[in-house]
C-alpha cells in the first residue's frame, strides 16, 4: 500500500547529486556549505537546506508515500577519514531533511543501482 523510495546521494565538496533509485530521476545541487577546509560539512543548517532542495527534485509526491531512505555517500575523504562526529552531523542533517533512515557507504567508488538495491556495500564503521 505504501511506496518506499531509496535516494542515493553523492556528497562532494561544493555539491550534492541525488538519484531516486526507483524512478531514475536525478538532480545536482551546488552547496557552498560543503567547502570547509578541515571537514566536508562547513555549515550544518545550509547543508540540511541543500539536502531538502535536492530531495524535492527527485522524490515523487503521493498520499501513500513513505519518507525516503537515504544512502549518503561521502565521496571526498580528508586525511584520517571521517570522525563519528562528522558522520553524526550528516545523519542529523539527512534526518532533518525528512529521511526515514540513512546509510553511509564507505569508499569513494560510485555505487551501482544493483549494489544499492541489494544493500551489497560496506558502511562506515562505528556509526
Amino acid at each position: 500500500m505504501f511506496n518506499s523510495q531509496n535516494i542515493y546521494y553523492q556528497i562532494r565538496r561544493d555539491g550534492i547529486k541525488a538519484v531516486n533509485i526507483e524512478t531514475g530521476m536525478s538532480a545536482v545541487r551546488a552547496c557552498p556549505a560543503l567547502s570547509h577546509p578541515r571537514s566536508l560539512m562547513g555549515d550544518f543548517v545550509k547543508v540540511e537546506a541543500c539536502i531538502k532542495e535536492v530531495t524535492k527534485e527527485v522524490t515523487a509526491r503521493s498520499l501513500f508515500q513513505l519518507a525516503p531512505v537515504g544512502i549518503a555517500h561521502l565521496m571526498e575523504m580528508g586525511e584520517g577519514g571521517y570522525t563519528n562526529v562528522e558522520i553524526r552531523a550528516f545523519r542529523e542533517a539527512f534526518m532533518g531533511a525528512g529521511m526515514r533512515q540513512v546509510h553511509f557507504p564507505s569508499g569513494q567508488s560510485e555505487l551501482s543501482v544493483e549494489a544499492i538495491k541489494s544493500k551489497s556495500y560496506e558502511e562506515h564503521k562505528g556509526i
